[in-house]
């Protein structure tokens, strides 16, 4: 990023040619926080909105009505690759 900011642009390099995206969402998230365990393992693969830390973990309540409260991925060589992956997480 500090290159970029700079104006040199670098070519990315890929270990996965495809990325699946599944979304999880709440509908109690506008008003309540929801405790949240994302075993260590998986904790790559789980991107967390609102993400709040008090002795725990938990999903901070949204008052921006939106329902969604974070994602999991998948990334692979194939589609069907990156699908599991992320079933698997």
């Amino acid at each position: 990023m500090y290159f970029g900011a700079q104006g040199e642009l670098i070519q990315p390099e890929y270990e996965d040619n495809f990325g699946v995206v599944a979304i999880f969402r709440s509908l109690t998230s506008e008003k309540f926080n929801l405790p949240l365990t994302v075993p260590d393992k998986i904790k790559q693969s789980v991107k967390v909105m609102n993400l709040a830390i008090s002795g725990r973990e938990y999903v901070a309540f949204n008052i921006n009505k939106i329902d969604e409260c974070g994602a999991v991925i998948g990334t692979g060589k194939t589609i069907q690759e990156a699908w599991d992956k992320c079933k698997r997480s």
